[in-house]
């Protein structure tokens, strides 16, 4: 099944198909119909959640850089900037809790340490969004994710850095 849905709440006929989805609020001077842009750090081990991700964001606008674990997220962060960072919570190798807290903890990676990181994640029991700000998450959407509330979040979220 689909991860993401329409704000109708019907899975899309085709992964990643916006055709009816709103776009994300507008930043100040900015067209109506253009929502902000984002380059964003994916990580995500299922192989049946990474292309409809990629696509959906990439249809938005957005540049997508994939990793399949926490440490491979961590190599791609020192390499490269970000606005924010779309994090799975279960992942091989290092979790995303773990991979979050080296990333708010790892001194050669200066001011990316701050990169915002949204937890992505089937997580979705009481306490589990708490548990993840604690960790060092800047924010949280549960599995599966409304195309409108994403967009909402990278908004809110990426703005703030």
């Amino acid at each position: 099944m689909d991860q993401f849905r329409t704000t109708s709440g019907e899975a899309d006929n085709q992964p990643g198909d916006l055709s009816n989805a709103p776009s994300a609020p507008d930043k100040p001077g900015m067209s109506p119909s253009k929502p902000s842009c984002y380059r964003i750090l994916l990580v995500e081990d299922d192989q049946l959640n990474q292309l409809p991700t990629i696509r959906l964001l990439e249809r938005r606008g957005h540049t997508v850089i994939l990793a399949e674990d926490g440490r491979q997220a961590l190599e791609i962060l020192a390499a490269q900037d970000f606005d924010c960072i779309l994090m799975d919570v279960q992942l091989p190798e290092m979790n995303g809790i773990e991979a979050t807290k080296a990333i708010r903890e790892h001194p050669s990676l200066g001011t990316k340490r701050t990169t915002p990181i949204i937890a992505l994640t089937a997580y979705a029991m009481a306490g589990d969004k708490e548990k993840f700000l604690q960790a060092g998450m800047d924010d949280y959407l549960a599995k599966p994710v409304m195309v409108a509330d994403l967009e909402q979040v990278l908004a809110r979220t990426c703005q703030r850095k």
